[in-house]
């Protein structure tokens, strides 16, 4: 029901098992109590956040985090004759040290990337990261491979299919 309060709720709950397009559709759909709801104002501001990170869009400037505390530009590491893969993890995500590890492997053969490894937060009760809201991101870890002119090419690559991402946006080969 359209008009339902929890309607929102339900899209929101649903938000990365659907498509970007459809996510609008039924954002657009909704209708009477359902647009006042709390759950309405948090669905149209991640779709906001999605649109601005979607594929092919350039990306925002944003803050990193560094390992020493402290916050750079995005826009300041971005080059015009290099790639970006930016992984989004925690000190406390198991995983997220592991493909570090197996991206640096992996991008040892391309030439013109660079791993921008950032952590989200320190601890796993702060999950509220500005940048993850930013970036519309809901889980760890998380990587998104960056064109030399800062357009998002692929969103949530998962370590196991990086190669073939990268072969497939044609990213420069070692010889």
């Amino acid at each position: 029901n359209p008009n339902s309060p929890v309607a929102p709720y339900i899209i929101v709950n649903h938000l990365m098992s659907l498509p970007f397009e459809q996510l609008g559709d039924l954002c657009d759909m909704l209708a009477g109590p359902a647009v006042n709801a709390y759950h309405y104002r948090q669905l149209k501001e991640m779709l906001g956040s999605m649109a601005a990170t979607r594929e092919g869009s350039r990306l925002p400037d944003f803050l990193i985090p560094t390992a020493s505390g402290e916050y750079i530009h995005f826009d300041s590491i971005q080059k015009d004759s290099t790639y970006v893969l930016l992984l989004l993890g925690a000190t406390w995500c198991a995983g997220s040290q592991s493909w570090e590890q197996t991206i640096n492997g992996t991008i040892k053969n391309y030439k013109d990337i660079q791993l921008v490894s950032t952590l989200i937060d320190k601890d796993e009760r702060q999950w509220d990261s500005p940048l993850m809201k930013t970036l519309a991101i809901s889980h760890i870890p998380f990587v998104i491979l960056i064109d030399p002119q800062g357009r998002t090419l692929a969103r949530d690559v998962r370590v196991w299919e990086l190669d073939r991402v990268l072969k497939q946006f044609k990213v420069p080969y070692k010889k």
